[in-house]
């Protein structure tokens, strides 16, 4: 059976957004990148390569909370083995989009790191500038704990990026894309010979960058 990620999981990520205010927010200043980046976003394939998109929704709510000028929220599949990840994209000006991490957002909702973040570099056929993700686990005790490996990594047009000040290091930017993929273990010291998530970075991120360039 797929293992789905459920909607809570991208309201945390969600929820810290909407704090930086006036030059960092910068939200009365309409952009191109800005005003572009949703047709940009929605043109990701469905399918890539063996895995099977399917859209998922954003409340209002949500999408105010974060600020955000475009987002996209799918869930997909792998058609022979079943296994699922949720990809949540999302655009907007560079405050509110950089000011919180997987660490601020889920330890709000009881999760807590589970071993050190590490960045994990994309190498892919096609992909013209350097990929690099953070690369976390995240655990949530109780009587059903809950296990989680999240990437995650920012985009200002320069390539995606693993940094550790986002809100310093992308202050300049005129729009910031960020990029989860959020996948639920089973276990939770799973064999990273068995994390299928680098396999579909390498054939997700080339896809995603055409579509931001409008190369495609």
């Amino acid at each position: 059976m797929p293992r789905m990620v459920p909607v809570s999981i991208v309201v945390i990520l969600l929820s810290g957004y909407g704090v930086a205010e006036g030059l960092w927010s910068d939200r009365w200043v309409t952009s191109p990148e800005l005003t572009e980046a949703q047709d940009r976003l929605s043109s990701l394939p469905l399918v890539v390569g063996p895995w099977k998109g399917s859209d998922e929704e954003l409340d209002a709510r949500q999408i105010r909370i974060g600020e955000l000028k475009a987002h996209l929220f799918r869930r997909y599949v792998h058609e022979t083995n079943g296994e699922s990840m949720t990809v949540l994209a999302v655009c907007g000006r560079p405050g509110p989009i950089s000011v919180h991490s997987p660490q601020v957002c889920f330890g709000g909702s009881g999760f807590t790191p589970k071993g050190d973040r590490v960045r994990h570099k994309v190498e892919a056929a096609g992909l013209s500038k350097q990929a690099t993700f953070w690369s976390e686990r995240y655990e949530k005790k109780g009587a059903l704990p809950e296990y989680l490996q999240i990437y995650y990594g920012w985009n200002d047009s320069t390539g995606w990026q693993a940094v550790d000040n986002p809100r310093l290091k992308f202050a300049p930017a005129r729009a910031l894309y960020k990029l989860y993929v959020v996948r639920r273990l089973t276990q939770p010291d799973e064999a990273p010979e068995n994390n299928p998530v680098p396999a579909f970075l390498q054939l997700l991120v080339p896809q995603l960058d055409e579509c931001l360039t409008g190369a495609r």
